[in-house]
């Protein structure tokens, strides 16, 4: 009802346009798009609301790829003994917002233990992942996906050692449980 309010009183001085940009400049187009279309889209012009609409379908169906790719990937690091912790991206949509296309992202980050990775990267290139960059600090991979050319940012460390305040990664790995994520058993940092 707030967010009708603001628009029934501000309408005329907005700039449509530029809100649409401005959302997806600061990765908030999903949640602008959702809001205004269940408080005021018959407040929105035509226009700007066919762009919200588009951008978020479009959101939408890259996130359901990138979602799909990595539970096959998780799935074949399992298969191999692999435990694997993807977060943010589209863990941190489903967990947050309860919907995958509620969060803008770009790539998916996933953690491993510093062991495992000549056997993570070794699985994401049978699986067609093309080895693009190792991060030169060594704390991560990145792998470009065979279809939708997004990347897999593979981690074994959260932080440089230089960090201001050191990252307990032992003790992380032993925080991680298994939570459902959209029907997918994940591996999650939890409390």
């Amino acid at each position: 009802a707030m967010i009708r309010k603001i628009i029934v009183q501000s309408r005329e001085r907005w700039d449509w346009p530029e809100l649409t940009r401005e959302a997806q400049l600061h990765g908030v187009l999903p949640l602008v798009a959702r809001n205004l279309a269940e408080q005021g889209c018959d407040l929105i012009p035509a226009d700007c609301r066919q762009t919200l609409t588009s951008l978020y379908q479009r959101n939408l169906v890259r996130n359901t790829l990138m979602f799909r790719s990595l539970t096959d990937f998780l799935a074949t690091a399992e298969t191999a003994g692999v435990r694997v912790v993807p977060f943010k991206g589209p863990t941190l949509a489903m967990r947050a917002y309860g919907h995958l296309g509620y969060r803008q992202f770009s790539d998916l980050d996933v953690l491993v233990q510093r062991r495992e990775w000549p056997r993570i990267a070794s699985e994401l290139e049978s699986a067609g992942f093309r080895h693009v960059a190792t991060e030169r600090f060594g704390q991560y991979a990145n792998f470009e996906a065979p279809i939708g050319g997004f990347l897999i940012d593979v981690q074994w460390g959260l932080a440089p050692k230089w960090f201001p305040f050191p990252v307990d990664l032992p003790a992380t790995w032993t925080r991680v449980a298994r939570v459902n994520v959209d029907g997918h058993s994940l591996w999650q940092p939890s409390n």
